[in-house]
């Protein structure tokens, strides 16, 4: 295991949850609620709400920022992954 400890993954997410909140409430941090993916699955969560200020609506201009961030998070994700189980020598 790269992550001996269960603890650090936790401690990522728990890191990601915090950077997303004002990526989500504040209008000058709004575009790296694209970056973060805990932002991102609060932005998709929220399209349509009137609860949220500029939370999007739900016509394909409203989604498709969001689904190709969501694509090229994937790509960049499975991109590293990849090279790390190849870099990493696990035992």
């Amino acid at each position: 295991m790269v992550l001996k400890s269960f603890g650090a993954p936790i401690a990522i997410c728990l890191a990601g949850c915090v950077a997303a909140i004002p990526a989500i409430t504040s209008q000058a941090f709004r575009p790296r609620g694209y970056v973060i993916p805990q932002a991102l699955n609060t932005q998709t969560l929220n399209l349509g709400s009137v609860a949220v200020t500029n939370s999007g609506d739900l016509s394909p201009a409203g989604v498709a920022p969001i689904l190709a961030s969501a694509l090229l998070l994937t790509t960049m994700l499975v991109a590293v992954s990849v090279l790390a189980i190849r870099k990493i020598k696990l035992r």
